[in-house]
């Protein structure tokens, strides 16, 4: 079993802020845990919390909190499963515009699987919806499909995603659009200790 435990403190000046008063610090932290579950698997748990000032001309803040797992079962150098999900909810304060404050929460999440075989080759697929940060009846949700290949190990991949989703907002209605995209990921530095 192996933990990690992230922390970072940002400030500035707000941009809004015509005077240069520094505004309210921002916390982030994360807590993550990887367990070896048996021989061929491991699964990875972790939480996140964030907050901040959002709106500085009333001083009003937002929470994150984030819980995310991954498994990953690898019998061989060939073939893995991966399956992740992550959940988000935010909360924060805004101005009504009649000099009070109200509070929204909304939140977002998804949940993907992705098989690796002959090992360089991989296919997933992801279901996820999410609302706006400030205004909760605002949803986007859909599902994406995809074909990857990584020519150099882990450290470089090409993928292939087709994408349907769907948006709900109380004053445009129902959209509904597709997307397709050519996805160009490349990773540099040292790796994890661990099989992940």
């Amino acid at each position: 079993m192996a933990a990690g435990l992230g922390l970072a403190v940002a400030g500035g000046v707000g941009l809004a802020d015509t005077v240069g008063s520094p505004t309210s610090l921002g916390v982030a932290s994360r807590v993550s845990v990887f367990v070896p579950i048996g021989e061929y698997s491991d699964v990875e748990f972790g939480l996140t919390g964030m907050t901040g000032i959002h709106d500085p001309y009333h001083s009003l803040r937002f929470w994150y909190g984030n819980l995310d797992l991954k498994y990953k079962w690898k019998p061989d150098t060939y073939t893995s499963w991966t399956i992740q999900g992550e959940a988000l909810i935010n909360s924060r304060a805004v101005d009504d515009g009649a000099g009070s404050t109200r509070s929204i929460v909304s939140g977002g999440g998804f949940l993907s699987a992705d098989l690796q075989f002959y090992k360089v080759l991989t296919v997933g697929i992801r279901g996820d919806w999410s609302e706006a940060p400030y205004a909760a009846d605002d949803r986007v949700y859909g599902g994406t499909a995809w074909f990857g290949y990584y020519p150099v190990e882990e450290s470089m991949a090409l993928r292939f995603h087709v994408q349907h989703h769907v948006a709900n907002s109380p004053s445009s209605g129902r959209m509904a659009f597709n997307t397709v995209a050519l996805q160009i990921l490349f990773s540099l530095g040292p790796h994890r200790a661990h099989p992940f």
